[in-house]
């Protein structure tokens, strides 16, 4: 059980921080898994995708020089290379993530378009070298039709020149019929008998240029279906590897990169909900007793001392409360009803101090021994007061008892004057002087008997 506010803190921290770090760690498992994903996709995935794309851009190039080739081209280098190339991308589709039956199709496919390179390439200039010859040829036949003057049959001779020269340029097999019908006109011509010796040689290298065109045709045509049959495996391969597995592997990565997301928001909001909780609890335990504290300072300052505080926690703020609840009962046993004591006159309250810093009781306690001690002085100063009291008494007794006797002796001295008057005749006015002093001194002895009692 936590047993102080810093403890309480500590363990609500830790245990926002165990929070996140749960959460951590499936982040983190789900991270190794969406890496593990991510490293097959780029090394696996996107590599059968760009092997693909390769071997066709590689295709098309050699395709291109093959049907195209520059005039100073290696032959023997060229084939070197490209077969080089195109089986090291055969050797790469036996380990891609094609499905078996694509990878088979390819490599297999990939190896009649290494077979069918060779040939095109070696035969491309033999054609060419072929025509030279044949026109090597032509001049003979022209000079024997210049001499002997057939312009028509010269003019067929001419047509069949450009019928094996044009096939080197279009490529088009329909040439040779061209080439076949002007042979048929100048065979059949009245003339024909005197180029016996000139035209053979020239329909016989005119028709080793049209053998050689046609059988470079025929081989690039067996080239040019394997690279088509190439290219549509690799097209169809294509379109099933990215629907059947690039694009499920994209969306399950995706997925995974959300569900991830998710889990961080959703750990980040939890534990923002948890702190605020703790937070709101805590503040809750520690604000309340701290406004109950905080009210009863108040109500004692304003005299009232018996509230108290109904804590049970045991941390500070509880022992707080206990010191407080403690510090009022004292207060109200110790020091207000001693004081009540002392308002009444009952000077007989016992105030012990706990220690010499215990500045009010000791005050206190000098108070009421201070007290006592006045108290005590008071009465012996009464005491003597009373007994000068009774002596006063005493004397104003005896005093009055002789104002008494005096007042006697002046009514009689009064009475006797009285009579002397009335004998001898005094005059009324020494008569009522007499009273006078008689009334005054009856006074004053009444007087002194009343002070003196």
């Amino acid at each position: 059980m936590l047993s102080s506010i810093k403890a309480k803190l500590i363990g609500s921290f830790m245990f926002v921080v165990g929070i996140i770090i749960c959460f951590g760690l499936v982040v983190i498992l789900k991270t190794g898994d969406v890496s593990r994903d991510t490293v097959t996709f780029v090394d696996k995935y996107w590599a059968t995708a760009d092997l693909l794309m390769e071997t066709r851009i590689t295709f098309d190039e050699i395709s291109h020089l093959v049907f195209h080739p520059p005039a100073n081209m290696d032959q023997e280098k060229f084939i070197a290379e490209s077969t080089t190339a195109l089986t090291k991308m055969r050797n790469q589709f036996a380990d891609s993530a094609l499905d078996s039956a694509s990878s088979i199709k390819i490599t297999a496919q990939i190896d009649h378009v290494i077979a069918a390179l060779a040939k095109p390439v070696r035969l491309d200039g033999v054609p060419a070298s072929k025509m030279e010859e044949a026109d090597g040829a032509v001049a003979p036949l022209l000079k024997t039709l210049e001499t002997s003057g057939e312009t028509a049959l010269t003019n067929t001779v001419w047509e069949g020149v450009m019928a094996f020269n044009d096939i080197l340029i279009t490529n088009d097999p329909d040439e040779k019929k061209a080439f076949d019908q002007a042979i048929a006109q100048i065979e059949n011509h009245p003339a024909f008998a005197s180029l016996s010796r000139v035209y053979p040689p020239f329909k016989q290298k005119a028709l080793t240029v049209f053998a050689s065109a046609n059988e470079l045709i025929e081989a690039r045509n067996i080239f040019n279906e394997s690279g088509e049959t190439l290219a549509e495996l690799l097209g169809t391969a294509e379109g099933h590897f990215e629907g059947n597995v690039v694009d499920p592997a994209t969306t399950e990565l995706l997925s995974a990169l959300k569900e991830m997301q998710s889990i961080l928001i959703i750990g980040l909001l939890l534990t923002a909900v948890i702190a605020m909780v703790i937070g709101f609890i805590i503040a809750n335990r520690m604000s309340k007793p701290l406004k109950q504290t905080a009210e009863m300072l108040e109500s004692m300052e304003q005299g009232h001392i018996n509230r108290r505080l109904d804590l049970k926690s045991n941390d500070e703020i509880g022992r707080m409360a206990k010191a407080m609840n403690s510090f009022a009962n004292s207060l109200e046993n110790e020091i207000v009803v001693p004081l009540q004591l002392l308002s009444q006159g009952d000077l007989t309250f016992e105030v012990h101090p706990r220690d010499d810093r215990d500045l009010l009781r000791s005050a206190l306690s000098k108070v009421a021994a201070d007290l006592n001690e006045t108290m005590a002085a008071l009465q012996n100063a009464g005491a003597q007061i009373n007994s000068g009291a009774c002596q006063v008494a005493d004397s104003s007794t005896t005093l009055s008892q002789g104002a008494a006797q005096s007042a006697a002796s002046l009514e009689e001295i009064s009475a006797s004057m009285n009579e002397i008057s009335s004998q001898t005749n005094v005059s009324a006015e020494n008569a009522n002087q007499a009273n006078c002093l008689a009334n005054d001194a009856r006074q004053a002895a009444e007087e002194g008997s009343t002070r003196m009692a």
